[in-house]
This record gives C-alpha cells, sequence and structure tokens, in this order.
C-alpha cells in the first residue's frame, strides 16, 4: 500500500467562531495522506490510475474557501469532498493548524487530526475491500432490487460485500 501525501498546503482562510476570524481570516497548514493501491498507476505510468495530487489540492483549496466556525467542520468536509471524488482510499489522515488562533496569550497553532480507515473484510469471502460505508461508497452506484438488498441484509447484516461476491450474489438471486 502506497501513501499519496500532500504536506503543508498553505491557505488564507475565514474559519473560526469569533466576527474578528470571519473579517480578517488567518493562516492555515493543511496536510493529506491517503493510503491507496498504485500498482496500476506505476507499471502503466498512468495518472488516470492513481489519486492526482493536484486534485486532492484544489478540492482542499475548495473547502477552505467556505468559511466554517469549527476545524471540526472543516475536516469532515474535507473528508466528504474526497470521498466524492475518489473510490479507491483505503485510509485518510487528516491535519489542519490554524497559525496563531485568537487565544488570550501567545499560542503559535491550534491543530485538529483525524483518520479513518476504510478497508474492512467482506462478509461473504472474508477478502478486504475498500468501503465508505455512507453515500460515496462504490457500492451505491449498483441497481440492484430492493427484494435482492433485504436478502444481503437479511444475510450478512451490516457486514459489506465485495464486489465480485456482491456481483455473484446479484446473479444468483436473478436465478
Amino acid at each position: 500500500m502506497a501513501q499519496i501525501s500532500l504536506i503543508g498546503m498553505e491557505f488564507h482562510a475565514y474559519h473560526g467562531v469569533y466576527p474578528e476570524e470571519k473579517l480578517v481570516g488567518g493562516k492555515f497548514i493543511v496536510d493529506i495522506t491517503i493510503e491507496t493501491d498504485t500498482t496500476k498507476a506505476g507499471d502503466e505510468d498512468d495518472l488516470a490510475k492513481t489519486l492526482n495530487y493536484e486534485s486532492i489540492h484544489q478540492i482542499c483549496k475548495g473547502v477552505m474557501q467556505s468559511p466554517m466556525d469549527l476545524l471540526e467542520a472543516v475536516i469532515l468536509n474535507i473528508k466528504d469532498e474526497l470521498q466524492i471524488h475518489f473510490t479507491k482510499m483505503d485510509a485518510l489522515r487528516i491535519k489542519i493548524t490554524k497559525k496563531n488562533p485568537p487565544l488570550s496569550g501567545i499560542v503559535e497553532a491550534a491543530t485538529i487530526e483525524d483518520e479513518w480507515d476504510f478497508v474492512k473484510d467482506c462478509g461473504r469471502c472474508g477478502k478486504p475491500l475498500t468501503c465508505y460505508n455512507n453515500e460515496y461508497c462504490w457500492c451505491n452506484n449498483l441497481q440492484i432490487p430492493t427484494v435482492t438488498l433485504t436478502r444481503i441484509n437479511e444475510q450478512f447484516g451490516t457486514k459489506c460485500l465485495c464486489s465480485s461476491c456482491m456481483s455473484d450474489y446479484v446473479k444468483i438471486e436473478q436465478l
């Protein structure tokens, strides 16, 4: 598994709960690390088969331009946008640093960091799969009849199925 990281992305943004922060803004540093399989991209020397870090930067820039009160909200918005654009993230770590936060003393920075592991085991075959377990997951694009989804839920509960098992299960159900 490879890690694609963008470290030290600097943005002038207007996040904060105080009116002055929304008026004057401040300096923010964003660090992103994504774990993903880059084997095909490396073998074929093909940018389309990896996570383009220019796109990662543009996503972060777009989120940073929308003022929010809390850095916790900023981090979740970045995560959500990355999930919309990239379906093959196995893990994600985001760190946001707010330089010189407006406190009653000298503080160099306030930081929030969060991470997510999107690798789960298939409920049918046990092989690892990437699952966001939300509306951005790959399986939401599948056209599966309601009766089949009901049977899958009855048999596997909240466990996800890999694309191969999901395909096999849907074929079995259609017989």
